[in-house]
């Protein structure tokens, strides 16, 4: 396999179709001793087909087919970052196991737009839930700000270290590597500067190539530059958060999608896919509806998961969309289901989010609600900083979350660098800064009048 790798990089511009189906490597390290290992497995318990996959970058293929190769979430990882470099359009990966973290890697590429329409047509078939391997490092695309210890002998952390050098790139517009804090080669601190001594980019293939080192251990902390800014409104964060964050989903991509979901074959495999596509993108109303169309069976599992992922912070009139949908077609069973979990969602005032939270992770509604809290935080805390506002925080951090909890157990929430748990219930009072919007002016006696009229004629009104 590293022979063929080798040889695909070497290929020239003739080369335009691989089909490499029907050549497994091996699923997981095996258990057993090395002399009882699969001979489809390399000796450090990798699929050998990982270093095929790493070099479909640098090649001229425009239609490549994996099927039947057990690719999973490690090999998927390595597809996402040769395929975002390569001039591929037609991908047949049917009949592997991917996993949901796989799925993941293959939706970022779908739906974003490198080279031409790159990935128009991608095939899985089946595929079903399988674990990372425990020596591979899972790429949090939301978030990925936290500490690496990447092995670079290891394919799927090499390219996990180019899609890192490509997130910085596109993040702060240029090739500094200034998101790279920290960084050290060895053991032996090497600076931003040593960094950009040790990777480089390939000028003869539109400049979009990084090019790593084989070997070595390389350790950094990786930091996204904050899209944060006082002077923005509430409606202007959560609109950057949906943007710079999470992926966008187009026209193109969105028919992308819709055509993979009709490729699987079975409803595990189409699950499997909705929990991918929620973790990453950002979805308009109208986009989440008309996934929801494209089967009548899994029509409520797609708004239970997709809908919390809408660029809109509140859900209440989508709700009103809602109801105006079930005149055409949609069940009162699947409104009423969708009314009463997002009840969190539905409620949830941008303005005036204060109030005790008990927010139950694996529902998505009650996710969706805690990002949204988490995302205004962190721009509550950006604006009082810039300002020098008096910090009432409970820990004098600025933090507007108090009391926090997960699944009962107290801890101390940074919300620059807290990421959502998979699992657990997250408790906290949301306690926001009335100073937070300005000066207000004073409400005249007649304001207050007509509240007290529709206080007394209110049918709610119980004295």
């Amino acid at each position: 396999s590293r022979a063929i790798g080798a040889a695909l990089k070497r290929s020239g511009s003739k080369l335009r179709e691989l089909d490499f189906s029907h050549n497994a490597g091996g699923l997981e390290r095996s258990a057993v001793s090395s002399e009882e290992a699969p001979a489809q497995q390399d000796a450090s318990g990798h699929n050998p087909i990982v270093y095929i996959l790493e070099a479909l970058g640098e090649t001229t293929l425009e239609q490549v087919a994996f099927s039947n190769c057990q690719l999973s979430g490690v090999e998927d990882s390595v597809l996402e970052d040769s395929l975002s470099s390569s001039d591929i359009t037609t991908l047949d990966v049917t009949d592997n196991p991917h996993g949901e973290e796989g799925l993941r890697s293959l939706i970022r590429v779908m739906v974003r737009t490198g080279r031409g329409s790159q990935l128009a047509h991608v095939n899985t078939g089946f595929c079903r839930p399988h674990p990372m391997r425990s020596d591979a490092v899972i790429y949090d695309y939301v978030n990925p700000a936290m500490a690496y210890r990447l092995h670079l002998e290891h394919v799927q952390h090499r390219a996990l270290f180019r899609l890192l050098l490509k997130r910085a790139e596109e993040a702060t517009g240029n090739e500094s590597c200034s998101c790279f804090v920290d960084p050290q080669l060895d053991g032996k601190p090497i600076g931003a500067d040593g960094l950009k001594q040790i990777v480089s980019k390939r000028k003869d293939r539109g400049g979009d190539d990084w090019q790593v080192p084989e070997e070595g251990l390389i350790q950094f902390n990786f930091a996204m530059p904050s899209f944060l800014d006082a002077k923005d409104d509430v409606a202007a964060v959560f609109q950057k958060f949906s943007k710079l964050r999470k992926l966008k989903v187009g026209l193109k991509g969105l028919a992308r999608i819709i055509e993979l979901f009709k490729t699987l074959k079975d409803k595990r495999s189409k699950m499997l896919l909705i929990e991918a596509m929620r973790r990453d993108l950002s979805l308009q109303f109208g986009q989440v509806r008309q996934l929801a169309s494209v089967d009548e069976e899994l029509k409520l599992p797609v708004l239970q998961r997709l809908l919390p992922e809408t660029t809109e912070p509140s859900l209440r009139p989508i709700l009103y969309d809602l109801s105006v949908w079930s005149t055409k077609g949609w069940t009162q069973d699947v409104i009423r289901a969708i009314r009463k979990e997002f009840r969190n969602l539905v409620f949830f005032n941008t303005v005036h989010p204060d109030g005790h939270y008990d927010l139950n992770l694996e529902i998505n509604a009650d996710r969706g609600c805690a990002q949204r809290c988490l995302v205004l935080a962190r721009w509550t805390k950006v604006c009082r900083e810039a300002t020098g506002q008096s910090d009432i925080s409970e820990y004098g951090n600025y933090e507007c979350l108090w009391h926090t909890t997960l699944s009962e157990k107290k801890f101390k929430l940074c919300s620059d660098n807290f990421q959502l748990p998979g699992h657990g219930v997250f408790s906290f009072d949301y306690v926001m800064p009335r100073m937070m919007f300005g000066k207000q002016e004073q409400s005249s006696d007649r304001e207050l009048i007509s509240v007290e009229q529709a206080l007394h004629t209110s049918p709610c009104c119980t004295g």
